[in-house]
C-alpha cells in the first residue's frame, strides 16, 4: 500500500576548499652598483617584499601574477658610508589543483620570503627564494529533509548540522603617511632602506560596517653624517583607522587580514642647524572576511512501523563546522656571535629579523612550532669600522592548543632590538607573533529522500530483548519495527540494566 506523505526540505550551503601544495621558486634580480670597480663591496642589510597583484581560478589550476621588490644597503670599502640598491623582478606561478573551476574564489599566499644579496661584476645580485601556496573555494548547495508531513507510522531521526562558510569578503586600501622630526645632532642625510610590519589589527562594529584599527611599524635605515654611527634605524608606528562598509548581519564574525603593498620614506635634510624631517608613506590592503553559519535539523534515518517498508537514501559529505584563528605572542632572545672576535662591538646601529616556520607538530592537545629567525645586524666596532652579521637563530613556540599542521601557520617578528652586552656578541630580542588558521571539517550523513520498498516483515507478540552495548532506543525500535516511544517506556520500566526488555509488538 503506497504511503501518502510529503517531505519538507531546506537548502544550506557547504564551503568546499581546495588547497595546493607549497611551491618554492628561485628568482634573480639585479641592480647596477656605480663606482664600485674592483673594490670590496660588503652587504649590510637586505630585504624582499612580495606583492601578489592578480589571482585567477581556471579549470584544474590557479594562476597568479605579482612582483618581488628587493632592496639592500651596502658599502664599497671599509671607510665609505652606506649606499642603497633596489631591484624588482616579476612573479608568475601556476598551481595544479584538480577540481577547481573558473570563477571560484582563489587566494595566493607568499610566505618565508628569503633574499640573499651579493656583489657581482658591477651589479648587486638578489637571489630571491619564495614559498607560495594557493587556496580556492566554492559554496556547494546541499538540500536536506527537515520534516515529514502526513507520515503516520513513520519513525524519523534528526540531527543538527552546522555549516560555517565564507559569506562575503570586502577589501579596502589604507594610505598612511606621517612626517616626524629627526634631531639635528643626528645629521640625517637620506633614507637607504625601509620596511613595514603590521603588528596589531582589530575592529569594532559600527552602523553600516566595521571600523578597523591598529598600527604599522615602519622601520627606516637612514644615512647620517656621524663617523661613530654612520647609519641609524628609525622606528615609527603609523596608526590605522579605516571604516569598511558591510551589512550589519555580516559583522558578527569577521576575520581580518592585511598586507603591506608599498612603503616609501624620504629625508628632508636640515638647513642652518634645524631638525631634519622624515616623511613616511605606507599603503596597506585590508581584507575583511565575514563568516556565516547555516544550521538545520536534518533527517538522518527513518523506518515504518506499518505494512509498507521505507528506506532512506543517505548521502555523506564533508562540511566545515568551524573556522577559527589562533594568535599568541612569545618573547624571543638569542645571541649573534661575531665571526671576527678581534672586532669588538662599540654600538649597534640596526637590527632586522625575519622568522621562517620549519615544522609544526601536534599531539591533539598541544602543538610545537619550530623554525629559525634570520637576524641581520649592522654595528660599529671599537675602531670605528661599520660591519654586519647575518645569522639564523633557532626558535620553538609551545602552543597550548592543537594547531593544524596542514593549515597556514605564520610567525612574524615584532620590534626587534639589539644590545652589545659583551664585546664578542650581540643580544637579539624581539616578540614572535604566531598566527594560525584552523578549519574543523566533519563527515556528515543525512537523508536525501525516502523510498518505499515492498512490505514490512514485522514480528508480533511479546518479545524479550537483551540490549547489546551499542544499542539505543532507536536501534532496537528499528530492528523490531516498533515505535521508539514503546522502547523508551520499556527502558524506563526496567529496574536494572541486567534485566531484559519486554516489548509488546
Amino acid at each position: 500500500m503506497k504511503m501518502d506523505f510529503t517531505l519538507t526540505r531546506k537548502t544550506i550551503e557547504a564551503e568546499k576548499q581546495y588547497a595546493s601544495e607549497k611551491v618554492q621558486m628561485h628568482l634573480r634580480a639585479e641592480a647596477m652598483v656605480l663606482g664600485a670597480g674592483r673594490d670590496n663591496v660588503d652587504v649590510l642589510l637586505s630585504d624582499c617584499r612580495v606583492r601578489i597583484t592578480s589571482v585567477q581560478a581556471q579549470p584544474d589550476r590557479v594562476t597568479c601574477q605579482g612582483e618581488a621588490v628587493c632592496q639592500a644597503a651596502y658599502r664599497v670599502d671599509s671607510q665609505s658610508g652606506a649606499r642603497a640598491a633596489n631591484a624588482s623582478v616579476p612573479v608568475s606561478c601556476a598551481f595544479d589543483m584538480k577540481g577547481v573551476l573558473s570563477g571560484m574564489t582563489a587566494k595566493v599566499f607568499s610566505e618565508d620570503n628569503e633574499v640573499n644579496a651579493r656583489y657581482e661584476n658591477g651589479h648587486m645580485v638578489f637571489d630571491v627564494y619564495l614559498t607560495l601556496s594557493a587556496v580556492a573555494s566554492s559554496l556547494v548547495p546541499v538540500q536536506v529533509i527537515t520534516g515529514i508531513q502526513n507520515g503516520e507510522g513513520i519513525e524519523a531521526a534528526y540531527k543538527d548540522i552546522k555549516s560555517v562558510k565564507l559569506a562575503a569578503e570586502s577589501e579596502a586600501l589604507a594610505v598612511l603617511s606621517q612626517t616626524v622630526s629627526l634631531p639635528a645632532a643626528l645629521d640625517a642625510r637620506y633614507a637607504l632602506m625601509e620596511w613595514a610590519t603590521i603588528s596589531q589589527l582589530d575592529h569594532q562594529k559600527e552602523p553600516g560596517g566595521i571600523r578597523v584599527s591598529g598600527n604599522v611599524l615602519v622601520e627606516t635605515l637612514i644615512s647620517t653624517g656621524l663617523t661613530q654611527k654612520p647609519v641609524q634605524l628609525v622606528k615609527y608606528r603609523l596608526p590605522i583607522d579605516r571604516f569598511m562598509e558591510m551589512p550589519e548581519w555580516l559583522t558578527e564574525n569577521v576575520q581580518l587580514d592585511a598586507s603591506v603593498l608599498s612603503v616609501k620614506t624620504s629625508v628632508n635634510q636640515a638647513v642652518m642647524g634645524e631638525d631634519a624631517s622624515l616623511l613616511m608613506e605606507a599603503e596597506i590592503e585590508i581584507t575583511a572576511s565575514a563568516l556565516a553559519e547555516d544550521e538545520v535539523n536534518a533527517l538522518t534515518d527513518a523506518f515504518s512501523t506499518g505494512e509498507t517498508r521505507v528506506l532512506c537514501d543517505n548521502k555523506t559529505i564533508e562540511i566545515c563546522e568551524n573556522i577559527s584563528r589562533i594568535t599568541m605572542n612569545e618573547p624571543f632572545r638569542a645571541s649573534v656571535l661575531l665571526k671576527d672576535a678581534t672586532k669588538s662591538v662599540s654600538e649597534v646601529c640596526a637590527v632586522k629579523t625575519r622568522a621562517s616556520v620549519g615544522e609544526v607538530t601536534t599531539d591533539g592537545k598541544k602543538s610545537q612550532v619550530s623554525g629559525v629567525v634570520n637576524a641581520q645586524v649592522v654595528y660599529v666596532t671599537a675602531d670605528g669600522e661599520m660591519m654586519a652579521e647575518n645569522q639564523d637563530l633557532p626558535f620553538e613556540i609551545e602552543a597550548a592548543c592543537a594547531l593544524d599542521p596542514n593549515g597556514r601557520v605564520r610567525v612574524s617578528c615584532v620590534s626587534p632590538e639589539g644590545n652589545a652586552l659583551m664585546s664578542d656578541r650581540i643580544e637579539i630580542k624581539c616578540m614572535l607573533l604566531l598566527t594560525s588558521d584552523k578549519r574543523t571539517n566533519k563527515a556528515v550523513s543525512f537523508s536525501e529522500g525516502i523510498l518505499e520498498e515492498g512490505e514490512n516483515k514485522r514480528k508480533k507478540g511479546v518479545m524479550i530483548v537483551w540490549p547489546q552495548r551499542a544499542d539505543t532506543a532507536w536501534t532496537i525500535a528499528k530492528r523490531y519495527l516498533t515505535p521508539v516511544i514503546n522502547v523508551e517506556n520499556a527502558i524506563n520500566a526496567n529496574s536494572s540494566n541486567q534485566n531484559p526488555l519486554v516489548l509488546w509488538l
